[in-house]
């Protein structure tokens, strides 16, 4: 897949192609379906290619950064997931309070006729853009025609209980702790990613190894111990790998920075500085205070005992979207 940066006004390096508009934070079965009509527009044109135009930081984290909410995929995850459904090109406008102030006709102008050249547009029937979220599919389509390109407007895509598919229901499942629920939006398990940091070496003593890993913008699970997987990148041949999972603050040693520690089962070797990704399978039980370090021991070797049950019951995720 080609990434693309965009410039309002500015003809971008690759120009008339089907075009699909969105955060598509998460890449979920909903975005996938909205994605699979781009990727079969393009096939019909017959000289067109897929495409995506994604807004990055979240536009939340810059317009209201007090109350943004963490992010399902960060820009390199997103990438990914992107790439796995099948899109050609990612186009990434680069969010600021100055893009905000764009007006829904500037954009459409600036960005989809000029920047773009797009051929086709697909958006799904709720997506908003300019200055106030005054734009939607309806001056979409009233713009479209003098504009030269085709718009399709993807109804709402729902489960098979009609139930529309949608990031802030994810959110909301991953911070119940719920996370085969957003799995089963997903299509894929839900993932952490960054660059192990060095920790105090605590788990090590206990006998538990753990890659230290920050939040930064990524959305945390509710607190607790959760079965899982670690993919160290740049090693392919491992695959994946079962892990132990802790997320919180570490009531045990009085710590107050929420991070991520995954003991990954039957490792040998040094993974500080390391990009991996953490991808969670089920929730095993809450974070708490033992009252001794054996106890603590104890638990956590219960903890892995049914990791490695559970990664042997459900197999390692899968890379590849539907």
């Amino acid at each position: 897949m080609e990434l693309v940066r965009v410039q309002p006004g500015r003809p971008a390096s690759r120009q008339g192609q089907v075009v699909a508009l969105g955060n598509f934070d998460g890449v979920h079965l909903g975005h996938q379906k909205l994605l699979a009509v781009a990727s079969q527009t393009a096939g019909a044109t017959g000289d067109a290619h897929s495409a995506v135009l994604t807004f990055e930081p979240h536009p939340a984290s810059v317009l209201r950064p007090e109350s943004a909410p963490g992010r399902l995929t960060p820009l390199r995850g997103k990438a990914r997931k992107l790439a796995e459904t099948g899109v050609d090109i990612l186009y990434i406008q680069r969010f600021s309070l100055a893009f905000s102030s764009l007006t829904a006709d500037a954009f459409m102008e600036e960005v989809l006729a000029r920047a773009l050249a797009a051929k086709h547009i697909v958006v799904g029937h709720d997506f908003r853009f300019g200055t106030g979220r005054a734009g939607d599919a309806e001056r979409l389509a009233r713009f479209a025609p003098s504009a030269g390109f085709g718009l399709t407007v993807i109804d709402p895509i729902t489960d098979d209980a009609g139930v529309a598919f949608g990031s802030t229901a994810i959110r909301k499942a991953i911070s119940e702790g719920l996370v085969d629920e957003a799995a089963r939006v997903l299509g894929t398990p839900f993932e952490v990613e960054g660059r192990v940091r060095r920790g105090e070496t605590r788990g090590r003593r206990l006998g538990f190894p753990t890659a230290n890993l920050l939040y930064l913008s990524q959305l945390a699970p509710l607190d607790g111990v959760y079965a899982g997987w670690t993919w160290i990148e740049g090693q392919p041949e491992r695959g994946w790998l079962p892990a132990a999972i802790s997320t919180g603050t570490r009531p045990q040693f009085a710590g107050t920075t929420r991070i991520l520690e995954a003991h990954v089962l039957d490792f040998q070797g040094n993974l500080y500085g390391q990009r991996i990704r953490v991808a969670f399978s089920r929730r095993l039980r809450p974070e708490r205070k033992f009252a001794n370090t054996n106890a603590l021991i104890s638990a956590m070797a219960q903890d892995v005992s049914l990791t490695r049950s559970i990664a042997a019951e459900e197999g390692p995720p899968r890379d590849t979207a539907p």
